[in-house]
């Protein structure tokens, strides 16, 4: 499975329209809509459906956007993380999101990862309750 492909689907899903996403992804509508039929042919079924105003994320299609977040975020603190071994940097940033709001909050973590290069950058999602026990026990 492509890691792109994963990247693809999920920024289609946070911005409901596979236009939308071509744009902030800086490509074309249709190589988009192809790499999203693709993956929905590797997986053998259909991850949103198409209207008029935009895409919805279908049942299978929320599972696996909810499981293709948690990939991605392990790939890139993989990557982070032999990266500050490999530079010696210390920096760790912690970010806790609720559920409700991470279709929001994920280009914004996309965005101070890329500002502090070579930091480590932990995600945590987790209902709201759960977050305010952790900044309390500053864990």
């Amino acid at each position: 499975m492509d890691l792109k492909r994963l990247r693809y689907f999920c920024v289609i899903v946070e911005q409901g329209s596979i236009s939308k996403a071509a744009r902030l992804l800086n490509i074309s509508q249709p190589p988009l809509s192809k790499r999203l039929q693709e993956l929905e042919d590797e997986i053998g079924t259909a991850l949103v459906s198409r209207n008029g105003t935009g895409i919805a994320t279908t049942e299978a299609g929320m599972v696996f956007y909810l499981r293709a977040t948690d990939i991605l975020r392990n790939v890139e603190e993989a990557r982070s993380e032999a990266l500050l071994v490999a530079t010696n940097r210390k920096t760790v940033v912690r970010i806790g999101i609720s559920y409700l709001f991470q279709r929001y909050f994920s280009p914004l973590v996309a965005e101070i990862y890329q500002q502090l290069e070579g930091a480590k950058i932990e995600t945590v999602v987790a209902d709201s309750s759960t977050l305010e026990t952790m900044l309390e026990k500053n864990v």
